[in-house]
């Protein structure tokens, strides 16, 4: 369930999905299948999600699934996930904060959601 950081709606979503396609045994395969309509089913939720967002949010929380960082507001984070300037990427974190979208774990920032994470990540491919 380490795909899912155990959030237990995210895990018994997973479970229906692994075990609605697998045969006899679960294999890798059903769960990498399970997970990729895990993905699919939370898509209409990601994407409403998007739509109260403005681009540097959307662009900050992109870049944040993509590197987790201590020096979100560095320079060359910014030039390198093209974030624009630094106080709107601070506007952008402070309203993702607001939001639950971000934490900061330790020094590290992060996405909370451990599924939307991913989903980040392949849009982001």
């Amino acid at each position: 369930m380490k795909k899912v950081n155990s959030f237990p709606y995210y895990t018994q979503k997973l479970a229906y999905f692994v075990f609605e396609n697998a045969a006899d045994k679960v294999q890798l395969s059903d769960i990498k299948k399970g997970m990729q309509l895990l993905l699919k089913d939370e898509t209409p939720t990601f994407e409403g999600i998007f739509l109260g967002l403005t681009p540097g949010q959307i662009g900050l929380l992109g870049a944040i699934a993509s590197e987790p960082s201590t020096s979100i507001f560095s320079q060359e984070y910014i030039q390198r996930h093209r974030l624009g300037s630094i106080g709107g990427a601070q506007a952008a974190r402070k309203k993702l904060l607001q939001l639950d979208l971000v934490e900061q774990r330790g020094k590290v920032w992060g996405i909370v959601d451990p599924v939307l994470k991913q989903w980040l990540q392949r849009k982001n491919d």
